[in-house]
């Protein structure tokens, strides 16, 4: 195992904006107005970030609604982001949050 691995802070983020960023661009093509295009991406984003542990350790909540936060993507990509930063993550860590995010 490989403990301290530290990618570039940013570089996570962008796998996951480029990862997302595909999903509103299907978005964009299938809307007809550009109102549509915000209304209906912020229909998916709401959901996503709030059942999500950026702002609340999953370990806080019920054992279903952890079970539920900890799959979401937004979680995976936060704890791979936060292992970066921090200096904690292996390289499974950064393995499995890059492979959920952009699959």
């Amino acid at each position: 195992m490989m403990s301290g691995f530290v990618l570039y802070d940013d570089d996570s983020y962008i796998f996951f904006a480029f990862s997302v960023s595909w999903i509103f661009s299907m978005i964009g093509i299938l809307a007809k107005r550009p109102e549509t295009v915000s209304g209906s991406s912020m229909f998916f984003v709401y959901p996503l970030l709030f059942a999500s542990t950026i702002f609340v350790d999953s370990s806080t909540m019920p054992i279903w609604m952890g079970t539920i936060v900890n799959l979401n993507p937004i979680s995976i990509a936060v704890g791979t982001v936060r292992g970066l930063m921090g200096g904690t993550a292996n390289l499974s860590d950064v393995l499995v949050g890059i492979a959920y995010v952009c699959y």
